[in-house]
Parts: C-alpha cells; sequence; structure tokens
C-alpha cells in the first residue's frame, strides 16, 4: 500500500507491505526498512525497526488530533497528517474548530493556555501524566483557544475534548 503523509511539514511518500501479524516491510523516499511492533495500550507502542543491519527500539505514543495524528517517538513529537488531507483544509477552510483529546485515560498536569489565547502551532497546550510518564499535547496549528475544559489535576478518559482552539487562516 502507497501513503502520501505530512509529517511535521515535510511530505513524505511511505510504501508499506505487510509480512505478517505485527511485522511490515516499509519503504520512507526510498529508505527500507523492517518494523516489528508490540501495542501495550491504545496508542502506546514499543517498535523494533532495522535498518542496513542496525536495530533500534523505540517507544510510541500516538494521540489522535483532529485530523492529525501528535506522534511522540522516545519523547519527540511529530504531527502527522495525510498529505491529500491536509492541502485540502489549506485550501480555505479557515475557522474551523478543532479539540484536543488525550489517546488514553490521564490525569491533567498542567494547562498552558487559557480561554482567548494566541497559539502557534506546536506551542505546548496541555501536559498529561499517565503510566509515570507525562505527555505534552500541543497545538496542531494557529488558531486561538475556545474553551479549556478541564482544571489540572483531573482524571480524564481517552477522547475527552480537553482544549477547543479555532484554526485561524495564515495571513
Amino acid at each position: 500500500m502507497e501513503y502520501s503523509r505530512t509529517i511535521n511539514g515535510k511530505d513524505f511518500l511511505v510504501v508499506l507491505e505487510e509480512e505478517g501479524e505485527n511485522l511490515c516491510r516499509i519503504q520512507v523516499d526510498g529508505r527500507q526498512m523492517e518494523v516489528s511492533w508490540l501495542e501495550i495500550g491504545k496508542g502506546l507502542i514499543f517498535a523494533q525497526i532495522q535498518e542496513n543491519g542496525l536495530t533500534r527500539t523505540l517507544k510510541i505514543h500516538a494521540a489522535k488530533q483532529g485530523e492529525a495524528f501528535e506522534v511522540f517517538i522516545d519523547g519527540l513529537a511529530r504531527t502527522v497528517t495525510d498529505t491529500k488531507s491536509s492541502r485540502r483544509k489549506a485550501v480555505g477552510q479557515a475557522g474551523i474548530q478543532n479539540t484536543i483529546t488525550p489517546s488514553i485515560p490521564s490525569t491533567v498536569s498542567r494547562i498552558a493556555v487559557e480561554k482567548g489565547q494566541k497559539v502557534e502551532k506546536g506551542q505546548p497546550v496541555i501536559v498529561l501524566s499517565a503510566m509515570k510518564m507525562e505527555t505534552t499535547l500541543c497545538a496542531p496549528y494557529s488558531g486561538e483557544v475556545k474553551a479549556v475544559n478541564v482544571s489540572p489535576g483531573d482524571r480524564v478518559s481517552a477522547g475527552q475534548i480537553l482544549v477547543e482552539i479555532e484554526k485561524h487562516e495564515n495571513p
């Protein structure tokens, strides 16, 4: 299967060949890799990647952010979208309201924004704690915070709407 994905603003061609349960071969812009994984919980994966005779083990956490995924690989954040979808949105759907939600049950550690605040793409919005690990959810695009629906210390469930952001058109 062939996919076009945008990761942190850069377009990639991804070719995926499933080899069996939890095993596949991936080609990303010509780089060949073999990937095996173990799903620990909703949105949490341990993956082994073999490339050029080297094996790396990664801890991956993915959280859906509207039409995109905020993917944390060993603590580094990446925003992943379908390239065609992100281009469609960029062509004139300003003012779309979107939400920030956790992918697993968590506790709100800190809120970095307030209602009415302008935010930039990638700006930290909320910090969650789950399984002795903190995760910072960032704004998927520039816009304005329309609602903050939680407080520090609140226990939240997967998919619960924590923060609502209205996307602004780029000047």
